[in-house]
């Protein structure tokens, strides 16, 4: 198998690509080496500072997580309704209960019971 550049030969790319005779492939690479926190072993970092901390002057040598201040949190439970809320739903449950109104059947349109 012959591989070919296709900034080295940008004729044979256009001719060959558009009979579909090549085929374009991209390779990534990285490379990887230590930085200057390295360690073979994970180290947990501390989160909160305590009191037996820092009585004891732990807290110099220990590592700390930073915050990010800029996180929206958890959001705050919801789903009860306001109380008058609720009272104006019940009043109006009532209303539509009392209403002299019905849908007809034959017709798309209401009619009082009134009249029947």
């Amino acid at each position: 198998m012959h591989t070919l550049i296709a900034s080295e030969c940008p004729r044979i790319d256009i001719n060959y690509g558009k009979r579909k005779l090549l085929q374009e492939i991209t390779i990534k690479s990285f490379v990887l080496c230590k930085g200057p926190e390295y360690a073979q072993t994970l180290t947990k970092l501390e989160t909160d500072l305590t009191i037996n901390m820092m009585a004891n002057a732990l807290w110099k040598d220990l590592k700390f997580k930073a915050y990010n201040l800029n996180t929206l949190g958890a959001p705050p439970s919801s789903g009860h309704l306001h109380p008058l809320l609720k009272v104006r739903s019940e009043f109006r449950q009532i209303f539509l209960e009392m209403r002299p109104y019905v849908k007809n059947k034959e017709n798309s349109f209401t009619t009082s019971k009134y009249f029947e």
